[in-house]
């Protein structure tokens, strides 16, 4: 986390089925000492995700997300390549409370 901004970034590039529309910023929660804050403005790049929250970290607070999947029909997948131009993908599993780096100065 930098200032208002989470970046999220996993092992394998991620995808969805039906792409990425506003709503997925309800997926997440995100905590600055413990008190939630609300996410908009979901962009991903290959294997991230970012973005903003409504309140700024300081630096030192303690910042935690969790994911849980709110739908059950375009979820995150992890996207491998497959033969030609199909993809093979596995669900990304939810998490609760993994801690954020605060890299806020």
């Amino acid at each position: 986390m930098d200032g208002d901004t989470v970046t999220l970034t996993f092992d394998l590039p991620i995808k969805t089925t039906r792409g990425w529309g506003p709503a997925w910023h309800e997926s997440f929660e995100t905590k600055i000492n413990g008190t939630s804050v609300s996410a908009s403005d979901v962009t991903h790049h290959r294997r991230s995700l970012t973005f903003t929250v409504s309140e700024a970290a300081m630096a030192g607070d303690t910042v935690k997300v969790s994911y849980t999947n709110m739908s059950s029909s375009n979820p995150i997948r992890y996207a491998t390549s497959g033969l030609g131009s199909s993809m093979v993908s596995q669900r990304v599993p939810d998490f609760s409370d993994l801690v954020a780096t605060n890299n806020t100065n």
